[in-house]
């Protein structure tokens, strides 16, 4: 991998593979990331865990599902102020989609993949988001009509010398 020198490297991995436990596992996951921030100049993107509810209609969450919510918030308090490590919530964009949605036992079984594929479409577009941003294409602009509002004309009809500017109405 550091051979091959990424701009940008997507890390995802279960809890589970890396640890019995949650926040060992996120603890992992913060020793790849320094040594990834270490011997190379990429960004890193790291996805918190999917803590999905045991049963649906349980009442309160699992021991497992609370261990999982802490280690994400582990990793995103750890990674707030790393400019070289940006977190995909993978968690909150399954909770959005339907946990039920999202976890496909096929996949598991078949591929030892655990999304289904049309989640996979979601998550495909929130990395895209990421990898947009990281090549400056996102762009945000905002645009504000303040013709007569916070000056008094319209500068596209008067023109910059036509309008009146000034602490009292209309400037």
């Amino acid at each position: 991998l550091y051979a091959f020198e990424p701009d940008v490297t997507i890390l995802m991995a279960q809890s589970k593979t890396l640890a019995q436990n949650p926040l060992a596992a996120a603890e992992q996951v913060v020793a790849l990331a320094q040594s990834f921030e270490q011997n190379t100049d990429g960004i890193l993107i790291p996805a918190t865990f999917i803590a999905a509810p045991d049963w649906p209609l349980h009442l309160m969450p699992s021991e497992h599902q609370c261990g999982l919510q802490n280690a994400n918030q582990q990793l995103k308090d750890h990674f707030a102020d790393d400019p070289r490590v940006q977190i995909c919530d993978l968690d909150s964009l399954a909770a959005y989609y339907g946990y039920a949605n999202a976890l496909s036992s096929q996949m598991e079984a078949m591929a030892h993949i655990p999304l289904s594929e049309g989640f996979m479409a979601l998550l495909a577009q929130k990395l895209l988001s990421h990898l947009k941003i990281q090549a400056g294409i996102i762009r945000k602009c905002l645009v504000l009509d303040c013709d007569n509002t916070l000056w008094g004309g319209i500068i596209g009809e008067d023109g910059m010398d036509g309008i009146a500017l000034g602490p009292d109405w209309p400037g």
